[in-house]
C-alpha cells in the first residue's frame, strides 16, 4: 500500500489543507509589509519563517497521527 494507504492520504489532505491557508496568509503579509509599510527590505522574512513553521507543523502532525495510528 505504502503511500496510498488511508492514514497516509488522510495526513497528505490534512497537510495539503493547512499549506493552502497559510502560505497565501504568507504572501499577503509580505505584500502588506511592502506595500503599506514601506519595508521591503525586512518583508522577505516571512517565508523563511513561514517554511520552519510550517515545516514543525508538518512534522509535528506526522509525528502526532503516527503515534496515534500505532496505539490502536
Amino acid at each position: 500500500m505504502g503511500e496510498y494507504s488511508k492514514e497516509i492520504r488522510e495526513k497528505n489532505r490534512v497537510i495539503g489543507a493547512v499549506s493552502a491557508f497559510i502560505w497565501p496568509l504568507a504572501t499577503i503579509a509580505f505584500l502588506l509589509g511592502g506595500f503599506v509599510f514601506r519595508a521591503w527590505h525586512i518583508s522577505w522574512i516571512v517565508f523563511p519563517v513561514t517554511a520552519l513553521l510550517f515545516g514543525a507543523f508538518s512534522a509535528a502532525y506526522h509525528a502526532w497521527k503516527g503515534n496515534e495510528a500505532g496505539g490502536r
